[in-house]
C-alpha cells in the first residue's frame, strides 16, 4: 500500500481495486496497521475479527474516537474505472463472490489514514487522547458489538465522544449534519410459515403456506424475501426500518398479530414462530455536539455545509458510544461529482442517474471528497480536543 504521505489519492484507488468482504478483510487490516505503527500510534489489532485501533497520546485531555470500516461488499462492479475491482473471495458462508467497495468504506478509510497523519503532524495544536478505529463486519451490522465484545475498551480508553462520516450520493464538497435520528434502526424479523399436519411426502394436500405469505405480505405492506421447500413450507424475512421507537413497537405487535391471524384464515394448523431481532440501533446524533459541529463546520467550509434529511439506511456506528453512554456524533459527505450533479439536477433525475449505495455504478468521485473527508474528520476532532 503506497503511504498517505505519497499520494491519498492512490491509496483510495488501491483500497477500491482491492476491497475484502466482511469478516474477511485480513490484508487491508494489516495495511491499515502498518500505517498506523509508522506514525507511532499505539496499534491494536484483531478485535473483534479483523478490526484495528491507533492511540495517539498526546497529553492530557479529551479521548475522542473517529471511526471508519474496512469491509465491501458482494457486488460485480461495474463502473469501468481504470481501478475497478475485479476481485473474487469466498465470503463467510462458503461462496465464492466477485466483491467491490459499493458503499464508500474505501474512501472512509482512506480519508481516515489521511487524517491520522495530519493529526499526527498538528500535534502542537492540541491535547488529549486521539483513537483511530477500523472497524471490520459493518455490511452485516456485526462489527461494533464483536469489537466491543473483545475488549475494545479495555485495549484503548472509554472516549469521551464517537465520530464518523459516511459519503452519500450528494454534490462532491458537500457536508450535511443534523441533530437527533439521522440514520434508521432496523430490525429482522424470520417467520417460517409450516402446513398442515401433511407430511413433506404429500405437500400438495395440505395448504399452500405461499398463499398465507402472500397475504401477510400484502397486509404489512413491507418488503419480503420468500423462499420455497416444495410447498410444504415458506419463509418470510423482514427488514423493518424506522426512526421512532414507537413506531417500532408498534411495527413488533402488529407483525405477530396479522400473522396469526392470516395463518388461522388460511387454515394452517401450526402457527408460525416469530423470531425478531435488532440488527441495527437508531443512529441518533447528540444535540450538544452537534451545535458544536455547525458553528465549526459552517465556519470552516462555508455554502458547503448544511444539514441535510434524514437517511434510511442504518449503521452499528452508535454501539461504539452508546455502550458507556456516550455521545456521539455522525455526518454525512458528498461524493458525486459535480458536473454529474449539476447536470442530474438540471434535467431533474437525481434518482434515475445517480449511483446510491450499494449499486453497482456507486464510487466516489475522488477530489474534492477526499480532501473534504480529511478536513471534516480533523475539524471535527479538534472540537473536542483541547
Amino acid at each position: 500500500m503506497i503511504g498517505v504521505r505519497n499520494n491519498p489519492k492512490e491509496i483510495y484507488k488501491h483500497v477500491h481495486q482491492n476491497p475484502e468482504l466482511s469478516c474477511k478483510e485480513a490484508k487491508t487490516a494489516s495495511q491499515v496497521a502498518k500505517h498506523l505503527e509508522s506514525l507511532r500510534y499505539k496499534v491494536h489489532e484483531k478485535i473483534g475479527g479483523h478490526g484495528v485501533v491507533g492511540g495517539l497520546q498526546n497529553g492530557n485531555g479529551p479521548v475522542v474516537v473517529l471511526r471508519a470500516e474496512l469491509d465491501a461488499l458482494p457486488i460485480q462492479e461495474a463502473t469501468n474505472l481504470p481501478y475497478t475491482s475485479t476481485k473474487h473471495m469466498i465470503e463467510q458462508y462458503g461462496y465464492e463472490r466477485l466483491d467491490m467497495h459499493a458503499r464508500g468504506h474505501d474512501m472512509h478509510l482512506t480519508c481516515l489514514l489521511a487524517a491520522s497523519e495530519l493529526m499526527f503532524s498538528s500535534r502542537s495544536q492540541w491535547s488529549g487522547t486521539l483513537i483511530l478505529l477500523f472497524q471490520p463486519n459493518e455490511e452485516h451490522t456485526w462489527g461494533a458489538q464483536a469489537m466491543l465484545n473483545d475488549g475494545l475498551y479495555k485495549k484503548v480508553q472509554v472516549p469521551d465522544i464517537v465520530l464518523g462520516q459516511h459519503s452519500m450520493p450528494m454534490r462532491t464538497g458537500r457536508v450535511n449534519i443534523r441533530s437527533g435520528p439521522i440514520l434508521t434502526a432496523a430490525d429482522t424479523v424470520n417467520i417460517p410459515i409450516g402446513s398442515t399436519s401433511e407430511t413433506s411426502l404429500n405437500p400438495q394436500n395440505g395448504v399452500n403456506p405461499i398463499d398465507v405469505a402472500a397475504r401477510v405480505l400484502v397486509r404489512l405492506e413491507s418488503a419480503g424475501q420468500v423462499r420455497l421447500d416444495t410447498v410444504q413450507e415458506a419463509e418470510i424475512t423482514l427488514d423493518v426500518k424506522g426512526y421512532k421507537p414507537v413506531v417500532r413497537q408498534d411495527l413488533r405487535e402488529a407483525i405477530p398479530r396479522i400473522m396469526e391471524a392470516e395463518s388461522r384464515s388460511g387454515g394452517l394448523e401450526k402457527q408460525p414462530q416469530i423470531d425478531i431481532g435488532i440488527r441495527a440501533p437508531l443512529t441518533n446524533n447528540d444535540p450538544e455536539a452537534v451545535m458544536r459541529f455547525k458553528q465549526s463546520f459552517d465556519s470552516y467550509f462555508k455554502d458547503s455545509a448544511g444539514e441535510g434529511e434524514p437517511c434510511r439506511p442504518c449503521e452499528d456506528f452508535s454501539y461504539l458510544a452508546t455502550a458507556h453512554n456516550k455521545p456521539y456524533a455522525y455526518w454525512f459527505l458528498g461524493a458525486v461529482g459535480a458536473v454529474n450533479w449539476d447536470r442530474a439536477c438540471r434535467e431533474g433525475n437525481i434518482v434515475e442517474v445517480i449511483p446510491g449505495n450499494h449499486s453497482p455504478f456507486y464510487a466516489s468521485s475522488i477530489q474534492p471528497t477526499l480532501q473534504v473527508g480529511v478536513d471534516a474528520l480533523a475539524v471535527a476532532a479538534l472540537i473536542f480536543l483541547d
